[in-house]
Order: C-alpha cells, then sequence, then structure tokens
C-alpha cells in the first residue's frame, strides 16, 4: 500500500515496520523464496 500524504502515515508504517520490504529490487524474481511460497 502507498502512503503518500497521509498525515498519519509514518505512525501506520512503523506498526508494520516488519511487513515493510526496504528494497524490493534485491527481491526482483524471488518473491517466493522471500515469502517462503512454495507454490507457482
Amino acid at each position: 500500500m502507498r502512503m503518500r500524504k497521509k498525515k498519519n502515515g509514518a505512525a501506520r508504517m512503523e506498526l508494520c515496520r516488519e511487513l515493510l520490504v526496504e528494497a524490493p529490487e534485491n527481491n526482483k524474481g524471488n518473491w517466493n523464496a522471500y515469502f517462503q511460497n512454495d507454490h507457482s
């Protein structure tokens, strides 16, 4: 979810910090491994 121009965006993102992918370009093509999915 994109949090652009949200008044409480920073607080909401801090609450779900463990789900935030800081550098998604590092996982390009490897999302199944990142999220531990074994299905295609």
